[in-house]
């Protein structure tokens, strides 16, 4: 991977809500195993279904994840099955926008805006779903665990993601060289009580945080 400039970024991370309920969705919006469009989790605030119009109320609304550690954003490193995740420069950029839907067990599935493919947990690391699996992009797995991530929100407001399958939490790796640059390793851990290296709020794709960034340039 190119060697990018680090740019230093200062965003408090403040005013995160309550896990809210997924908005009303038409059955033709559904997946095979439940999942709907949800525009209100991981702290995300957009305006209520009432406030849209009919067309916007059930449709996805474009947006970002972030890591409260690295202050960057999830981030895409291609477009075909296999493309690892790492976390870059927040810059609202293709390979970093996603669609956030939800089942009513509580589960999120994380598409990726530009290609319709998830954000998964690799089934392929030895292992099985151990400390350092790597998380991936990958096309939708009906019933599939690994792309089931739980938000889960601890006593000072900050969110986790935990995968389904594994049990283990979605982590901007710190043994990264350089500590939460450009680049670094997103992959499975164990919780990490306190580790904000495991906290991703999320916030709509071109807001002022999503679009912090420099823009630096990408492999797609």
């Amino acid at each position: 991977m190119m060697l990018k400039k680090s740019l230093a970024v200062a965003a408090a991370v403040a005013g995160l809500v309550t896990l809210a309920v997924a908005p009303q969705a038409s059955a033709k919006t559904a997946t095979a195993d439940g999942f709907v469009p949800v525009n209100s989790v991981l702290g995300l605030t957009t305006l209520p279904a009432a406030k849209r119009s009919a067309a916007a109320a059930d449709a996805p609304t474009p947006v970002v994840i972030f890591n409260e550690w690295s202050q960057r954003c999830l981030d895409a490193t291609g477009q075909t099955n296999g493309s690892a995740y790492q976390v870059w420069e927040c810059d609202s950029a293709p390979s970093e926008v996603v669609y956030l839907s939800e089942n009513p067990e509580g589960y999120i599935r994380i598409q990726n805006a530009a290609t319709g493919r998830y954000v998964e947990a690799s089934k392929s690391t030895p292992g099985g779903g151990v400390n350092g699996t790597k998380v991936q992009l990958w096309d939708i797995v009906s019933g599939g665990k690994n792309q089931w991530w739980l938000p889960v929100q601890n006593a000072e407001g900050h969110w986790r993601l935990q995968n389904a399958w594994s049990g283990r939490y979605l982590d901007a790796s710190k043994s990264t060289p350089g500590g939460g640059v450009n680049g670094t390793k997103v992959q499975l851990w164990d919780l990490v009580t306190g580790g904000s290296n495991q906290w991703w709020p999320a916030y709509l794709a071109n807001s002022a945080v999503a679009k912090q960034g420099a823009g630096a340039p990408r492999n797609w």
